[in-house]
């Protein structure tokens, strides 16, 4: 027997939280379509959340149609993701028993596809990845989502054209190209896409990165980004000049001896981008924005941007000019704003890198030894930064700061819609897609938004009660977004996975209004709507059920 009576992870936990709690069912404002569960914060309680929210409909039991979720990865095994389930009513399913019964949630990392071109009608598909492993092989079955009510957390090649910084900045650069062929000038397409620092793809660009710095200033500065990488690793800073030229060729020279022995091809491509020199600092410090970004679609493409979010913080001071030996100790806190980075660091007088002699300013500036958790604070709530801007430059600029981070999400998502959109038309699934993504974004000291990168798997680990609370809040919100609804189960394969007798069971009449039947899922009785009216009646129930977006 398996895990919906909760024996992968948190036994004790699951079975409390499952047990104590209601399912809350949100009605749709159409009636063929049916309820979406609801998805209460953590500081909710059962009369908070029915006085907060009107229409709410608590249930007792669903039957087979009890909700189940199923985590595929354990990079993605993060309590701010679990508990909110929980506390809804949700229980946990094993990737194994997906396939005797389907989970309304699938959550894991990115789906790897393969194009396939049918033989006959050569019209180009895409498959899921043929597995490699036993573990791959079971994640696969869950995967193919052979429910219409199923979803996974992630769009069909997202992480490739998003999360991906080559992937994004390609994207990037083709719709500068298209706006400008098709509207406006050149000077007009740039000054709506200079929220991306100049971009150049490595080794690709070589030959332009190489004229580049040959022609730029000594003093220029250049930071060097794995185009796959995470968590601030291996990430490089040079300056230009042909005085600093050895320095630059040794780390091309480096980077290109690590080749595929498949391929040929080096094992890391990089993506060079222009420093930004001057950020704005917070109490001299350098900082960034992790904003919090949910699509629901992406044909229409319908964007959320969450109220709450991280404003992380460097270890240590930005002021003054960093040299070689500088750059090897102390930058690596002082030019980085992860998290990952910032608690590794020591506040000692004497920190220093074996490395350093003989340093260049071509370093790794990531990736720094392993240190106690730092006494510096790391990071703000939005609010607190709000304010602050408020206090130092004034609510006018305030509004325009959030004004234009909107835009800076809004056309990076374009970017990204034709191909996804694309894909989402050519993939074999029946079920569908929403996803979280991580924007982090970088403001210069005129107030300037500029785009550092967006995650595709962002972290939801909770380091202090601040984070727990922003990133549970996040999830629930998404949650209900996602707009997952209850649908009847074959009692003889959920059997086989469960001995719970109040699972085992037709759905209580009373709950057939909200419950999609066997025999309504049969007849599709959904589709009566059109695609126009189903995405209207979507958007609706989707606002209607949001909060902190």
């Amino acid at each position: 027997m398996s895990s919906v009576r909760n024996s992968v992870v948190d036994t004790v936990t699951q079975n409390k939280i499952s047990a104590a709690l209601h399912v809350y069912l949100k009605p749709s404002s159409h009636p063929l379509r049916k309820s979406a569960f609801f998805f209460p914060r953590m500081r909710d309680t059962d009369e908070t959340v029915l006085q907060s929210h009107e229409g709410l409909v608590q249930v007792e039991s669903l039957g087979s149609a009890t909700p189940l979720f199923c985590i595929l990865s354990s990079s993605c095994e993060y309590y701010a993701l679990r508990l909110p389930l929980l506390k809804a009513g949700f229980k946990r399913i094993s990737a194994a028993d997906t396939v005797c019964t389907p989970p309304n949630l699938i959550w894991g990392r990115s789906i790897p596809f393969r194009e396939i071109t049918h033989p006959e009608t050569g019209e180009r598909r895409y498959q899921i990845a043929t597995p490699t492993s036993p573990e791959q092989t079971v994640n696969y079955e869950a995967l193919k989502m052979p429910h219409p009510f199923q979803r996974f957390n992630h769009f069909p090649l997202s992480h490739r054209n998003i999360g991906c910084k080559r992937g994004l900045g390609m994207n990037l650069r083709r719709l500068e190209t298209f706006i400008e062929a098709q509207t406006f000038s050149k000077a007009e397409t740039m000054e709506r896409f200079d929220f991306v620092p100049k971009t150049w793809f490595y080794p690709r660009e070589k030959d332009l990165l190489i004229e580049e710095f040959k022609k730029a200033s000594p003093k220029k500065m250049y930071i060097w980004k794995p185009a796959r990488g995470s968590c601030g690793r291996g990430i490089c800073i040079t300056h230009g000049g042909v005085e600093r030229q050895p320095v630059w060729e040794r780390l091309m020279a480096e980077i290109e001896t690590r080749k595929s022995d498949v391929t040929g091809r080096p094992l890391k491509e990089y993506v060079v981008q222009e420093y930004l020199d001057n950020p704005l600092l917070l109490d001299g410090r350098k900082m960034d924005l992790r904003l919090y970004v949910c699509v629901t679609s992406y044909d229409p493409l319908v964007i959320y941007l969450h109220e709450e979010g991280l404003v992380r913080l460097a270890a240590t001071s930005y002021g003054g000019e960093g040299g070689a030996q500088d750059i090897l100790n102390k930058d690596r806190f002082k030019y980085l704003t992860n998290y990952s980075i910032g608690r590794k660091y020591k506040s000692t007088e004497q920190q220093t890198v074996e490395s350093a002699v003989g340093a260049t300013d071509a370093q790794v500036v990531s990736d720094p030894p392993e240190g106690s958790v730092p006494d510096v604070e790391l990071k703000w709530d939005l609010p607190r930064f709000y304010r602050f801007i408020t206090d130092h430059h004034g609510a006018a600029a305030l509004e325009k700061l959030r004004k234009d981070i909107a835009l800076v999400i809004n056309r990076t998502m374009m970017a990204t819609k034709p191909i996804i959109s694309a894909a989402l038309r050519r993939v074999d699934t029946v079920g569908s897609f929403v996803e979280l993504y991580g924007f982090d974004i970088m403001i210069d000291a005129h107030l300037k938004p500029y785009l550092v990168e967006v995650n595709t798997l962002p972290s939801l680990e909770s380091s202090s009660p601040f984070d727990y609370s922003t990133k549970t809040n996040v999830v629930s919100d998404l949650l209900n977004l996602a707009q997952l609804r209850p649908f009847e189960r074959d009692i003889d394969r959920l059997g086989l996975i469960c001995e719970d007798k109040n699972v085992l069971r037709v759905p209580p009449p009373a709950c057939m209004d909200h419950v999609y039947s066997l025999e309504q899922q049969n007849s599709m009785v959904w589709q009566q709507l059109s695609d126009q009216e189903n995405n209207a009646y979507r958007l609706q129930d989707e606002l209607d059920t949001s909060e902190g977006v």
